[in-house]
């Protein structure tokens, strides 16, 4: 779909075009790729979550720290699930949204050796899920709201491995995980959660990036 890509093509200019200018000590910027295992743990349609538990979800991010303790995060993200007794049936999501950034090591002063190596940040916002049941030519346009933890390990000044846990919530959700839609055009709040991991990628002139200044 054109949409999300134009979506986080605008996101990605309005975190970075505006603020580069700012000379600081440290680089603001950064990229992110995380992928993982997906599980719905609502509208499940008389399954449980272990019958969707699938390496079927990735994320692309853009982040921009306007400080070393806050900052701002755009995304694309693609989610699917399918039940695990009926492959030809399932949900589809391509998402889009921003959220805002706390750097907890930084919020809380720690200050011990390990957090130049170990960094926690977290993470909440709100953005617009495209859904596509595969056996129904309709797309639903939901808003979300979501929030999560990522852990950090320092690889070296420019790259860090990520571990990260989000939970999501759809607010208006017309189809069941499974892909079929709920009772007399109903809707209800549908929410899942995001096991990942990925790597970070600093970009900047700077040697550190906000994270580990």
């Amino acid at each position: 779909m054109k949409y999300p890509k134009y979506l986080l093509t605008l996101i990605i200019f309005a975190l970075g075009g505006t603020l580069t200018a700012q000379e600081t000590k440290f680089n603001r910027f950064s990229l992110e790729l995380t992928t993982g295992i997906d599980a719905p743990l609502s509208l499940r349609n008389g399954k449980s979550t272990s019958d969707y538990i699938a390496f079927k979800q990735f994320q692309i991010s853009g982040r921009y720290m306007i400080s070393q303790t806050y900052g701002i995060k755009g995304f694309y993200g693609y989610n699917q699930f399918n039940p695990s007794n009926d492959s030809n049936n399932g949900l589809t999501f391509h998402r889009v949204g921003a959220e805002a950034v706390v750097n907890i090591n930084r919020l809380l002063n720690i200050n011990s050796a390990g957090r130049r190596q170990f960094n926690v940040l977290a993470h909440g916002g709100m953005g617009l899920s495209l859904a596509k049941p595969d056996t129904q030519s309709n797309t639903d346009n939901i808003g979300n709201v979501l929030m999560g933890m990522t852990g950090e390990i320092k690889l070296s000044n420019r790259f860090s491995i990520l571990g990260d846990v989000t939970y999501l919530a759809n607010l208006r959700q017309h189809t069941y995980f499974d892909g079929t839609s709920l009772p007399h055009n109903d809707y209800k709040t549908g929410s899942f959660v995001n096991i990942s991991v990925g790597i970070m990628y600093s970009l900047g002139p700077n040697k550190f990036h906000a994270d580990w200044y």
